[in-house]
């Protein structure tokens, strides 16, 4: 190991690759070790987005650090984990909800955003839930579906489905 090193923490996703150093790759746990980053300078780990596992996404494969010299720098990836789906939200009358509606996934405090459509995509969801949609200027109006993906097939990993939000 080197002088200076970085840390690649990857919660809950095992054996992604860091392109920087091909024999480096996440552990179970999702840690890694990086040798030989230059100090004082932009050093950009990259994660080879082709060995994330199919159940993980990660917000961005890029990490910059600037580490001094002798430090042990940690490069934090936000990872989900979880199912995938593409879904279409209709209201009770068939229509496509709103473009800016927005929902959130329990135990992840990011909003997932109506695209045009009604269509959202969602990450790190359960294999079965029930979701709550709040649109307005205060989130006034709110409607909820319930989904279960074991009754469904998915393409590459992704479920794709309408739902009407109620």
């Amino acid at each position: 190991m080197g002088e200076t090193n970085a840390l690649v923490r990857t919660p809950g996703a095992g054996g992604i690759k860091i392109e920087n150093d091909p024999g480096a790759k996440t552990n179970m746990f999702g840690l890694a070790v990086v040798p030989e980053l230059i100090p004082y300078r932009s050093n950009i780990l990259r994660l080879a987005p082709d060995t994330l596992p199919a159940d993980a996404e990660v917000a961005t494969p890029l990490n910059e650090v600037f580490p001094t010299r002798g430090a042990i720098v940690l490069a934090d990836y936000s990872t989900r984990i979880g199912k995938k789906m593409l879904v279409t939200l209709r209201d009770r009358f068939g229509e496509t909800l709103p473009f800016g509606a927005s929902t959130t996934v329990p135990g992840n405090e990011e909003r997932f955003y109506v695209s045009n459509y009604g269509r959202v995509y969602l990450s790190g969801v359960q294999e079965a839930d029930e979701l709550t949609v709040t649109r307005g200027d205060k989130n006034q109006y709110q409607c909820s579906f319930s989904y279960d993906l074991s009754e469904m097939s998915s393409v590459n990993g992704l479920y794709i489905f309408d739902v009407t939000c109620q």
